[in-house]
Order: C-alpha cells, then sequence, then structure tokens
C-alpha cells in the first residue's frame, strides 16, 4: 500500500475485514498498560493482537480494527511511513496527548533535529527512548527531557482511526479522556 494525502495518491491492495469484529482497539501481541485495558472496558470493544506498528495502521485500512490507541513508545521510523498511507486513505494518526488533553488530533514532528521536538513531561525515560541507557541505572533516573530523550522517540502515544465519523471519534475520545482521569496513559 502507498500513499500521499497532499498529490491524492493511494495504490495497493488490501485484504479487508469480513466485518466480524467491527469495534476492537488494535494493540501490542504482548502486555497492555492498564489504561488500555481500561479503554477497552469503558468502550466494550475487542482487543485486536498484532505485531509492528505499521502493521497495525495498514490492519486499521483492511477494517480489523476500529482504532489503534498507543500509550508506550514507538519511534519515528515506525509511524512516517504508515502515517503519510493512513492520511491519504482518509484516516488519523496523532498524538494521544492531544487527544487526551485537549479534543485535538496533532501530528508528530517529521524533520530531523538534535533534540526531541514532540516533548511530554509525563513521559518516562526507558532504555527504549533514552540516549544514554547509563542514566537508567541511577539510583534515581532522571525526569525525562530534551537533552536526554532520543530525537526520535514518540513519547507522545498514539492515536490513529480509519474511522472519520464525528459520533465515533467522539465516543472514542470521550473514553479515553473519562479513562485518563482515574488511570494514566503509561507515555514512555
Amino acid at each position: 500500500m502507498a500513499g500521499c494525502k497532499a498529490e491524492g495518491y493511494t495504490h495497493g491492495v488490501l485484504n479487508k475485514s469480513d466485518g466480524k469484529d467491527p469495534h476492537s482497539i488494535l494493540t501490542t501481541n504482548g502486555s497492555i498498560s492498564k489504561f488500555t485495558e481500561d479503554l477497552l472496558t469503558e468502550l466494550k470493544f475487542g482487543r485486536y493482537k498484532a505485531g509492528g506498528c505499521g502493521n497495525k495502521m495498514m490492519l486499521l485500512l483492511e477494517g480489523k480494527g476500529s482504532v489503534y490507541i498507543q500509550d508506550r513508545g514507538v519511534s519515528r521510523w515506525d509511524t512516517c511511513a504508515a502515517q503519510a498511507v493512513i492520511e491519504a486513505c482518509g484516516g488519523i494518526l496523532s498524538k494521544l496527548t492531544t487527544v487526551e488533553t485537549s479534543r485535538t488530533f496533532e501530528s508528530y514532528h517529521y524533520k530531523v533535529a538534535g533534540e526531541n521536538k514532540d516533548m511530554n513531561e509525563k513521559a518516562c525515560l526507558t532504555k527504549f527512548n533514552a540516549i544514554d541507557k547509563s542514566l537508567l541505572s541511577q539510583d534515581s533516573v532522571p525526569k525525562i527531557s530534551a537533552e536526554n530523550v532520543n530525537p526520535q522517540s514518540n513519547i507522545c502515544g498514539i492515536f490513529a482511526s480509519k474511522n472519520n465519523d464525528k459520533e465515533f471519534l467522539k465516543k472514542v475520545i470521550d473514553a479515553v479522556q473519562k479513562v485518563s482521569k482515574t488511570t494514566s496513559p503509561q507515555y514512555s
């Protein structure tokens, strides 16, 4: 699958869903955060387990999940091509932080930079996003900052949907905001 929203171009063949489970959140194959568990419960959605961030975006386009919500970190190379395709097909890929706090959709910055242009003070420094891994072996791990987090880390989470239906998006955003009041997303 290929696409470019600015040029109105999409090309490829998708393996469309049979529509048997239209209400599900695409998640990692492994463990999920308490926030994601509570969101599944709040929405009464099923869980569709899949590997790979880009793969989950394609599964959205195929209709095999309703939304992909990830509060744990991925990197720019996991999202850049997938974002181009999903947006060319009329979908959304946004930082979860802006959905959670202001009900808006805001893209990550993809320009090469010496520091992370999408800071999130709620995020935790981890072995996946720390520039200097030795910081993690200290008695007290330092707070995340532009100086110690990898410039390519997506530390604001992901909110992606192929569905632009306002009622559907309102329902999901309402649930994100409600759940985040009692269970914070595990930004990392």
